[in-house]
């Protein structure tokens, strides 16, 4: 994916009117994401691969089977060590009380892996208060 891809990746993901949405992309290694930020939350996780975080003069590797909740408009980089297959929930924060609101490695349950190996457009694709109930256990 190049750099216009990218961007315009992002406008379409916030202007999708929806609290929770779920994303998948596939990287090379290697390949960084540059330094950007959200309007919303992101909850970062990958299923191969790992990747490196870099936010608020911070690093974090993030292996298959753990996540990192970023807060919106914290800036950070992405990494990608290996083929990276990340999976990446977005969250509109003003929707949900109880979020986290420091950058913090999380466990993926398997409700929640199973829920990120399955992103979608459909607005009824998934239940978001079940999504998010999981999460904030």
């Amino acid at each position: 994916m190049n750099d216009r891809e990218i961007k315009e990746r992002r406008k379409k993901l916030e202007a999708i009117p929806r609290s929770v949405i779920t994303s998948a992309s596939d990287y090379p290694d290697g390949y960084s994401t540059g330094l950007h930020d959200h309007p919303f939350a992101q909850l970062v996780h990958t299923t191969e691969g790992v990747m490196e975080v870099e936010a608020e003069g911070q690093l974090w590797m993030i292996p298959p089977g753990r996540a990192l909740w970023v807060p919106s408009r914290i800036p950070h980089s992405v990494t990608m060590h290996g083929q990276a297959r990340m999976r990446t929930l977005y969250v509109r924060t003003g929707r949900f009380q109880y979020l986290p609101l420091w950058v913090q490695i999380l466990n993926v349950s398997p409700l929640m892996k199973e829920m990120l190996m399955e992103p979608s457009d459909d607005p009824g694709f998934m239940n978001q208060r079940l999504m998010m109930n999981d999460f904030l256990r």
